[in-house]
């Protein structure tokens, strides 16, 4: 949102000095930042250079006269086109963002930082819940637009604790790895060795085939005993 097509807005509305302008701002859109009177001057200055607003005259008060202006034709088309058209560039990054990656960069820790914006966040969202009680319309508008944003970063806070706290726990695995890398790539554990009795093994071409099976299975051959009598089969007297 730029403060032009802020300033066509609220001219659109009727005629306006530039100190009741930036009134009307600062309570509908200030909640965070207020305009300065430099750049509200100036952006109504551009505004009548570019034919979208004119000057209607002098306004006489309690203090210096001060210039009025209305919105053109022209600057109703303008804020006819832009209230239509819908934003697709992605808004700059929060300022907790912000911080929380620069003090990774450099090397510090961020956790304080998330801590401090998650308490910050809850004590505007219990002051934003009790504004939206007496409200009108713009303010509870207002307020559930940014209690919704003040969920989600709580939300990317929560999750950039549980991130940050991972990667400090895989670091350690990490620091190991690169130590291994540093004397030469770490060499898997030895394999372990088979225990099977392999020291029966078939010596001659004659042997059949049951010893040689047994041998590749590490069980003895079964050997007929030489000294087994053999059974005399006899008629009963």
């Amino acid at each position: 949102m730029t403060i032009q097509m802020a300033m066509l807005a609220l001219l659109d509305g009727g005629p306006a000095h530039g100190f009741a302008l930036k009134n009307r701002y600062d309570e509908l859109l200030g909640q965070h930042r207020e305009l300065k009177y430099g750049q509200v001057y100036a952006t109504l200055q551009r505004l009548e250079r570019d034919g979208l607003a004119t000057e209607l005259g002098l306004e006489s008060g309690a203090g210096a006269d001060r210039k009025v202006y209305a919105i053109t034709p022209a600057g109703v088309s303008e804020l006819d086109a832009w209230l239509a058209t819908p934003d697709t560039t992605a808004s700059r990054p929060a300022e907790v963002f912000t911080r929380v990656v620069l003090a990774l960069a450099s090397g510090r820790p961020a956790q304080q930082i998330l801590d401090a914006h998650s308490q910050v966040f809850l004590k505007r969202m219990r002051a934003i819940t009790a504004r939206r009680r007496s409200g009108d319309v713009i303010d509870r508008l207002a307020g559930d637009y940014e209690m919704a944003h003040l969920e989600a970063d709580l939300k990317w806070i929560e999750t950039a604790a549980q991130r940050i706290k991972a990667a400090e726990t895989g670091s350690i695995g990490a620091s190991k790895i690169a130590q291994a890398d540093a004397g030469g790539a770490p060499q898997p554990p030895p394999r372990p060795k088979r225990t099977a009795n392999l020291s029966v093994a078939a010596t001659s071409i004659g042997d059949d085939d049951k010893m040689t099976q047994h041998a590749s299975l590490g069980q003895p051959p079964h050997h007929p005993s030489t000294n087994q009598k053999p059974t005399r089969k006899g008629r009963r007297q």
